[in-house]
């Protein structure tokens, strides 16, 4: 028996893989929209919110820069958030787009404090946005969300929040209308305990009112997305299978309590973290967030010690990435992940150590 312990994809449970074989129904029906409209509103559960909601095809990738290419437009003032591999892609992206950066960079591991983002904003009256890495996947580094944005909100009452969530939403607490954020995004590898493929967003009245039409055919546009699922429809061919994965497992979540997920996340992380400190470890993050763990044993070989535990144990880990490959060693506690699961992987660590 495989164990997959990847911050994405994530172990994917029997009832999402008999949720996605179910018969193919066509997506212009009312079977497809009574479908969506659950999934939509299962999401704002989920998102902690009572704002629009929708899905794409694609990974989280797509999904942010979807987000990014819908929200702003080229010539505008965006912040980011850089401090891993997958927030300095959104940075690559916008440029890519067009908009002017105002990089907050960062040492990979660190976080960044409320009062250093206010600082590097006062300067910039124009802001049209920031984009937020609320976890960066490739050092579990995580920002006090709810901290940034609430003194962001007051300083800049028009600025459009767009929220990386991608390993967060469903694993830790996630408040998206509290914290006054406009667009978040989660993809189906990660909480949601599904194949990779899907990816939802949810956006606020502020960030629909910065959609602009472009063409129907503008697959990347959110706009499309929101007009159609206001009606509960899909612009384009649906996913339906991958959406009934999604569904049933928003379902689960929905029965299960976030808190009690996000409880279940929090006592993971902690026993893992103490028994990686007992085994000459050392966590990566300063601000870890409990969707998963990356660490360092020094002196060790992180290549053999993942490639052992693979072989010898079926247990799979992720790397390091980046500056990091090679150096790090990550560990998801998303998705059911529990306390006795952490001390297995431990023990195993440990006979390798």
């Amino acid at each position: 028996m495989a164990y997959l312990f990847t911050p994405g994809p994530v172990p994917v449970p029997n009832f999402v893989m008999e949720a996605i074989t179910k018969p193919v129904i066509h997506h212009r029906t009312e079977a497809f929209y009574h479908l969506y409209a659950e999934i939509q509103s299962d999401l704002q559960y989920l998102f902690q919110t009572g704002a629009f909601t929708g899905t794409l095809i694609g990974s989280g990738t797509y999904g942010v820069e979807s987000a990014i290419y819908s929200l702003f437009r080229p010539g505008e003032t965006v912040a980011i958030i850089q401090n891993g591999k997958f927030s300095q892609r959104w940075a690559d992206y916008s440029t890519l787009t067009g908009l002017k950066i105002i990089p907050l960079e960062k040492n990979w591991g660190e976080g960044i404090s409320p009062g250093e983002v206010m600082n590097h904003l006062q300067s910039h009256p124009d802001i049209a946005g920031i984009v937020i890495t609320h976890c960066e996947t490739s050092t579990s580094v995580c920002v006090d969300l709810e901290e940034i944005t609430l003194p962001l909100r007051q300083h800049f009452p028009d600025i459009c929040i767009l929220v990386d969530a991608i390993t967060t939403v469903g694993a830790i607490p996630f408040y998206m209308d509290e914290w006054e954020t406009d667009c978040a995004v989660v993809a189906s590898q990660k909480a949601l305990m599904n194949p990779a493929g899907t990816c939802a967003f949810a956006l606020s009245e502020r960030a629909v009112n910065r959609l602009q039409p472009t063409h129907s055919s503008d697959f990347r546009n959110l706009y499309n997305y929101y007009q159609s699922g206001t009606r509960h429809e899909y612009p384009y061919t649906a996913p339906t299978q991958l959406l009934y994965g999604v569904g049933a497992a928003l379902k689960y979540i929905r029965s299960e309590g976030l808190p009690a997920i996000w409880n279940r996340t929090h006592q993971a992380a902690k026993t893992f973290r103490e028994g990686v400190k007992v085994l000459g470890g050392e966590i990566v993050a300063a601000t870890p967030s409990d969707s998963l763990t990356a660490f360092h044993l020094p002196g060790k070989d992180h290549t053999a010690i993942k490639k052992q535990l693979a072989e010898t144990y079926d247990i799979h880990l992720a790397g390091g990435q980046g500056p990091m490959k090679g150096n790090i060693l990550r560990v998801s506690h998303m998705a059911g992940m529990d306390v006795e699961m952490m001390k297995m992987v431990l023990e195993k660590l440990g006979e390798l150590v």
